[in-house]
């Protein structure tokens, strides 16, 4: 639903789009090793680090 407005602020540039292609294969490796840990990891650690960093997240947003 976002990408018509995107493309309609002239979001998507050349640039843009060569660097989403250099990032992608990032995405994929980032996301196969958070699996692996997220599945070593104990359910308690894993739920703490998650709040740990949404509290971090909200604080920088709000600064």
């Amino acid at each position: 639903m976002k990408v018509p407005f995107l493309a309609g602020l002239g979001l998507f540039t050349p640039s843009v789009l060569l660097m989403d292609l250099a990032l992608a294969p990032l995405v994929v490796v980032g996301a196969l090793i958070g699996i692996r840990l997220a599945e070593r990891m104990r359910q308690q650690l894993f739920d703490r680090l998650v709040i740990v960093l949404t509290v971090l997240g909200a604080v920088y947003l709000l600064f």
